[in-house]
């Protein structure tokens, strides 16, 4: 499986567009993965899928992330460039028709506070949305939120198709241990498709 970045150069920007890179390597170390909620549509029977995600987390503990309103702050600051290419020999690389991501960090703050970049909340400009509110068990924070589409990628998302995605940041009480950023997608076909991240501390 080949999960180097697409190397055609172009500036990273927010939301997904079409083959964007991520200045870097590919990001090939264990994670821990969380249980995702999958959608009904996924295939009841496993079906092998005819692509594969690349993601390559990014970001790295702030001790005085700055945010709107509240001031500098502890905080896991998390990103990544994903992109969906496809798996040599296997033709055709069939569209997605759902993409999301799940966020994890351990040693957050109570009540629960993240954000975009400098805001609290996912902004309604954000081509992110939450799924469900976030959830705080045994100290880790999980967040799951889907890719609503963006300027230049909608669904059906096609092979190819890859960018950077928005800075999200969780409040935490000291360093994390655990940040993890997730990808997981769905196909035309009804095959799931999943690459964990662990993302810089």
């Amino acid at each position: 499986m080949n999960d180097t970045p697409d190397a055609s150069p172009s500036a990273p920007s927010p939301g997904l567009s079409r083959r964007r890179v991520l200045a870097g390597a590919a990001w090939a170390a264990p994670t821990i993965m969380v249980a995702s909620a999958v959608p009904s549509y996924a295939a009841s029977t496993p079906v092998a899928p005819s692509g594969q995600l690349h993601n390559g987390p990014t970001g790295r503990y702030n001790s005085s992330h700055w945010v709107q309103g509240q001031g500098n702050t502890k905080a896991q600051l998390m990103s990544s460039y994903l992109q969906y290419k496809p798996l040599t020999g296997v033709s055709p690389t069939l569209p997605l028709v759902d993409l999301w991501i799940v966020l994890t960090v351990d040693k957050v703050y109570e009540p629960i506070q993240f954000g975009v970049n400098d805001a609290i909340g996912v902004p309604a400009d954000s081509a992110w949305e939450l799924r469900s509110a976030p959830t705080i068990t045994n100290g880790v924070f999980t967040a799951e939120l889907r890719f609503t589409g963006g300027p230049n990628v909608s669904y059906p998302i096609p092979v190819w198709a890859g960018g950077n995605i928005d800075l999200f940041w969780v409040r935490t009480t000291a360093k994390p241990t655990v940040a993890n950023l997730d990808a997981y997608a769905i196909d035309s076909a009804g095959a799931l498709l999943t690459k964990p991240g662990i993302v810089p501390r």
